[in-house]
């Protein structure tokens, strides 16, 4: 026993694994497989490549701080905005559940939590004060908000109808971050030209993971999952070809096959925009599909050509639609540009409008870059 002992020690001195606390366990079944996730949520084409993330680019001079407070318009992930469990992400909702549900004024205010606690430029208090509608849900069965600006002076009807959409792609933050601003705009003036509507997040579950990701919950890009005439034809060869699978750019396994792209679209069907501003980043430029010319500038950004792709917004309500659709791509994912730069692109726009919607336009009553034409009511539907 006494040779055991002295021969245990001098294996342990030499690093040969032996412990003096258990013996070896000879296993006598190989161990478990890993579970295979559910299709929805990694396609086959995807598995090797879950975790690639695409190299969004630097920033320009033009982006500055938010607030002149924070560098950030995104917040370091809060830690009570877990990840979404592999149960709740496989669960599978009925498409009438999730568009055509009554969502109570606690679940909206829950979202403005987690946007305030996501986002530096978005308080608590201004989320909750837009009093947004909601009657759908994400993935996670978060809400879905818009909120409308709709001139209630009938002498200035019928007008030019505005659909700003902010954050389809969830970690670019800039974008939701500028939408909350050009709508504080409104407020402040209490005047507008045009009668808008606002999708200030498109895609909260892909801004409130713990890594904020471009797709929503089920993985999909929702920028390449609008049906377009070219969908079927293009959209899964075009994406293995051109993107070599990215599944940050996955187009889904059918077109319209996610609530929130269905929601964009109902929301287009029942404003019926004349024009359609959609806020990405970090490409730094405009960009425009539709009849007939898109804005040469939008404050500093310039108008450049992107393309159009199969599922994309754009392609979708730009081309197939006839909606005329600017992309404007600010210069940062995750920086806003100065107050003034913000300023300037909402006035640009709003000149843009004007000469493009054949709209009557008083360009120099528009201090800070709002109307005033006509006072404006919030819309408030629950």
């Amino acid at each position: 026993m006494k040779k055991f002992h002295l021969g245990c020690l001098a294996n342990l001195l030499l690093f040969s694994g032996c412990s003096i606390f258990e013996r070896p366990v000879t296993l006598t079944k190989p161990p478990e497989q890993p579970k295979k996730l559910n299709k929805i949520l990694e396609p086959e084409e995807l598995k090797a490549k879950l975790n690639k993330r695409e190299d969004t680019g630097g920033t320009q001079s033009q982006s500055t701080t938010i607030d002149d407070q924070h560098h950030s318009a995104a917040k370091y992930p809060p830690e009570q905005i877990a990840e979404p469990s592999t149960e709740l992400l496989e669960k599978k909702f009925l498409d009438k559940e999730l568009l055509e549900t009554k969502v109570a004024t606690k679940e909206v205010d829950h979202l403005c939590k987690q946007l305030s606690d996501k986002l530096f430029s978005v308080s608590l208090d201004q989320c909750i004060k837009q009093k947004f509608a909601a009657n759908a849900l994400s993935v996670l069965r978060r809400p879905l908000v818009h909120q409308d600006f709709i001139n209630a002076n009938p002498a200035n009807a019928p007008r030019k109808r505005v659909l700003i959409i902010g954050g389809i792609h969830g970690d670019e933050y800039s974008s939701i971050s500028v939408v909350f601003k050009w709508m504080a705009m409104i407020q402040e003036n209490r005047h507008s030209i045009f009668d808008w509507r606002f999708l200030p997040s498109a895609n909260p579950d892909g801004l409130l993971r713990n890594k904020p990701q471009r797709q929503n919950a089920n993985n999909v890009d929702l920028n390449r999952n609008f049906l377009t005439q070219d969908w079927y034809e293009q959209a899964t060869s075009k994406w293995r070809s051109k993107y070599n699978s990215d599944p940050r750019r996955f187009p889904g396994d059918s077109p319209a096959s996610e609530p929130e792209v269905k929601w964009i679209v109902q929301q287009i069907k029942d404003f019926n925009p004349d024009a359609i501003i959609s806020l990405h980043a970090p490409y730094g430029r405009v960009d425009f599909d539709g009849p007939p010319e898109g804005p040469t500038k939008l404050g500093a950004l310039t108008a450049i050509r992107l393309g159009v792709f199969p599922g994309s917004l754009g392609n979708y309500a730009g081309v197939d639609l006839k909606i005329p659709t600017v992309t404007l791509e600010l210069p940062s994912a995750d920086k806003i540009p100065a107050r003034l730069e913000i300023s300037s692109m909402w006035q640009d726009l709003q000149v843009w409008l004007c000469n493009h919607l054949d709209e009557q336009c008083d360009a120099v009553a528009m201090p800070n870059g709002s109307g005033a034409l006509g006072s404006v009511d919030v819309v408030h539907k629950r």
